[in-house]
């Protein structure tokens, strides 16, 4: 028996990309510039998305998630979850490639 969508490549992408988030380097820029964080808050206040949770209103920026309502970002905001988020956030840098490749010895042959 064959299976049905072994290669079809756009149906098999879109179900990766589903529920794709935010990259922690991402993340992390908006938390800690404070030009983009703004910019990002300011967005969701202003234009109301009826496609996200809550229009939009409710956004965690540590975990770059939205919610329904303020009782459930509250009870997120209490959650583990959230708290290593942000202690990684506070802790951590993220690797970018050009740190990599300036800190890694060239050989040569």
């Amino acid at each position: 028996r064959r299976k049905t969508h072994k290669r079809d490549k756009e149906l098999v992408k879109s179900w990766r990309t589903r529920r794709r988030t935010k990259d922690y380097d991402q993340i992390y820029e908006e938390v800690t510039v404070p030009e983009k964080g703004a910019a990002v808050i300011a967005k969701f206040r202003e234009e109301a998305d009826v496609d996200l949770p809550g229009k939009g209103e409710y956004y965690c920026m540590a975990c770059a998630r939205h919610f329904i309502n303020q009782e459930n970002l509250d009870t997120h905001q209490a959650s583990k979850l959230h708290k290593r988020k942000v202690k990684k956030l506070q802790t951590e840098r993220p690797h970018y490639q050009r740190d990599a490749r300036s800190e890694a010895p060239m050989y040569s042959a």
